[in-house]
């Protein structure tokens, strides 16, 4: 019978996976080897978070003050304080990993999204900044797919620990000593949050190169292509499950760009996906030079 533990390695390293689903079944391994550490966390991360000590770093975001402007659009919300607009421009997700998911699958054209402010602090920045446009803190939408992508990392790396240990399980079921190896090992999830969650971002590149090291891909040029085909899948002669299928791929790779350990594996099969696609579309030119690009990548 099939390893639960593989099993679930397998499935966290599949992009089309969700993350909640992930959960559940790291739930079910941590409860039958009595993980209580990693079961807790996984509960927080299903339910969220209501004691805001608990939260854990990768749900620390940062967003920009703005207000809605009927007639403009949002609009920067200025206000002379540095260190008020530090303070409250900071913020801890506590949602339930699901409405996250939910959140950035119901809303893929939005660049950002909204997070009000408390009522009294609302009406105390708009008396401050004597303007009568409602504040709100709005959160880059790849900061969002990081939550996930940090969650995802973790499962990952807790697998791969459970494998090392020869904790593996058959079908639904561990065995004793697998149960009793798993109790005389401490799993910290401390640890693996700070080797599954950290991002790493490069910012004001026009001038800059960066590549990832030993996996084989040039991020530029990995940056330049997600560019390109967000900017042109609207143009493509294809159908909208096929559209929503390359949005989904590319928000993975996206959340592979920033992500610490970059798995190759994970954007490779996003490649391989968009250029099934792609090949799909018969006799689009459009098409035809986006495959140009998957090529070289896919080295």
């Amino acid at each position: 019978m099939d390893s639960l533990v593989l099993e679930l390695q397998k499935e966290a390293l599949n992009p089309s996976v969700g993350i909640t689903d992930l959960l559940r079944k790291s739930l079910v391994v941590s409860r039958k080897l009595g993980i209580r550490e990693f079961q807790n966390w996984i509960e927080f991360e299903l339910n969220g978070y209501s004691d805001q000590s608990k939260i854990p770093v990768y749900r620390n975001v940062t967003g920009q003050i703005k207000a809605w402007n009927p007639i403009h659009g949002w609009i920067p919300y200025m206000i002379d304080d540095v260190d008020m607009v530090n303070k409250i421009s900071k913020r801890k997700i506590n949602q339930p990993i699901g409405e996250i998911e939910t959140i950035l699958k119901a809303d893929r054209n939005n660049s950002s999204f909204e997070i009000p402010f408390p009522n009294s602090l609302e009406l105390s920045l708009m008396k401050l900044c004597n303007l009568p446009l409602r504040p709100s803190l709005l959160i880059d939408r790849a900061k969002c797919y990081g939550i996930l992508e940090a969650v995802r990392n973790i499962i990952v790396e807790w697998t791969l620990k459970l494998e090392e240990n020869n904790i593996l399980g058959e079908g639904m079921a561990f065995s004793i000593k697998e149960k009793e190896v798993a109790s005389a090992i401490t799993y910290n999830i401390k640890n693996f949050i700070s080797q599954g969650s950290h991002s790493q971002i490069q910012q004001d590149t026009a001038n800059s190169s960066q590549s990832l090291s030993n996996y084989n891909i040039d991020i530029d040029k990995l940056r330049y292509f997600v560019q390109i085909i967000k900017e042109s899948i609207g143009n493509l002669d294809t159908s909208e499950q096929n559209k929503s299928e390359l949005g989904a791929d590319i928000d993975t790779i996206q959340t592979q760009i920033l992500s610490p350990k970059p798995k190759t594996s994970i954007i490779h099969e996003c490649l391989r996906s968009i250029r099934n696609i792609l090949e799909g579309i018969a006799g689009n030119v459009l098409a035809a030079r986006l495959l140009e690009f998957i090529g070289p990548l896919l080295k």
